[in-house]
């Protein structure tokens, strides 16, 4: 299972937006993938991060989701870009057919918030200043 979770794991967090604010959420959108499968398909993925959790959603669908959470990253510098992203579905309709996608951060979302961690390490607002 590491050996396929890893991997997996690694290009999904290379490939969530990074540094996000609640301001820029609804303006901003993914590269399209596929666009014209929409057409022909609602539930076709629009993404490469779609596509991507597609594939670790069937894993755990396999493997049962407490196999699975043990082997995502658990660096709690990571939690505000989940956090993110996971607002990023909220604000925008049109990205609310992707429900992998959220299902997926929350499932890392559930395994983050039980690191212990100081709050000033999650905010970059306060990291820059």
């Amino acid at each position: 299972l590491e050996d396929l979770m890893s991997p997996l794991l690694r290009l999904i967090a290379e490939r969530i937006p990074k540094g996000c604010s609640t301001t820029s959420l609804a303006t901003e959108k993914f590269a399209p993938f596929a666009d014209e499968c929409g057409d022909y398909d609602p539930d076709a993925a629009k993404s490469v991060l779609h596509h991507l959790c597609r594939a670790l959603y069937f894993v755990v669908k396999v493997a049962g989701p407490k196999a699975c959470t043990a082997h995502f990253p658990c660096d709690v510098k990571v939690l505000e870009d989940v956090f993110y992203c996971l607002r990023r579905w909220q604000v925008d309709p049109s990205l609310r057919v992707e429900w992998e996608v959220r299902y997926c951060m929350l499932l890392w979302m559930s395994s983050l918030v039980l690191v212990p961690f100081a709050l000033k390490i999650v905010d970059s607002a306060l990291a820059e200043s």
